[in-house]
């Protein structure tokens, strides 16, 4: 079986964003009335094997193989436009996303969901606060799930969050511009060869 996954989500505004994970696509048209939503597009390949009890007459290769491809989506309505999205690649915790609100005060929201296979909806594992819209969010880059379960968002500073069993946030921290002064944090990459190291844009520039 195999599974190819599409994300979509969708903000307020007079823009639809649609970005797949499947190449480098990103569609954007006018939409009026979007709101904050998450739709997952799970296509699951199956190959069967075929009733070849007349493949002769049907001039057909008794060997072959049947493939279908059958879709399901999935959906997410958060309370308030979503801003940032991130993927978990943890393999204990399968099809789980963390999302970061924008909302225009100082108080915005991080939240994290996972996709339970079994009823078909995501449900939201943990809720806190972040100060100011992430403008980015990251989990750490583990593909073994051997490390701590820890992501990061970007906005006025860098923040690293510590996830304990998938169901509250247990310690958060602040790595750098902790100057009342500093220019905000556009962007951020994690390298996946050395967990240690993270990389930050900001609007002033520079990159650290």
């Amino acid at each position: 079986v195999i599974s190819v996954i599409f994300f979509f989500f969708k903000q307020k505004t007079a823009y639809e964003i649609s970005a797949c994970l499947v190449g480098s696509e990103m569609c954007i048209r006018d939409r009026q009335s979007t709101w904050g939503q998450i739709n997952c597009i799970m296509e699951e390949q199956a190959t069967t094997q075929q009733d070849y009890s007349h493949a002769e007459e049907a001039h057909t290769d008794p060997n072959a193989e049947d493939t279908r491809n059958e879709s399901q989506v999935f959906s997410y309505n958060a309370d308030w436009l979503i801003y940032a999205l991130g993927f978990s690649c943890n393999p204990n915790y399968k099809f789980r996303i963390g999302i970061g609100s924008f909302k225009e005060e100082t108080e915005n929201v991080v939240e994290i969901i996972q996709l339970n296979e079994q009823a078909g909806v995501f449900e939201k594992k943990v809720t806190f606060q972040h100060k100011y819209p992430p403008t980015k969010l990251m989990w750490i880059p583990d593909m073994s799930g051997n490390q701590e379960d820890i992501l990061a968002t970007t906005g006025e500073i860098l923040k690293i969050w510590k996830i304990k069993d998938n169901k509250e946030m247990v310690e958060s921290k602040d790595l750098i511009n902790k100057s009342d002064f500093s220019a905000p944090l556009t962007s951020f990459d994690w390298n996946s060869e050395n967990i240690n190291l993270i990389g930050t844009a900001s609007i002033d520039t520079t990159c650290t």
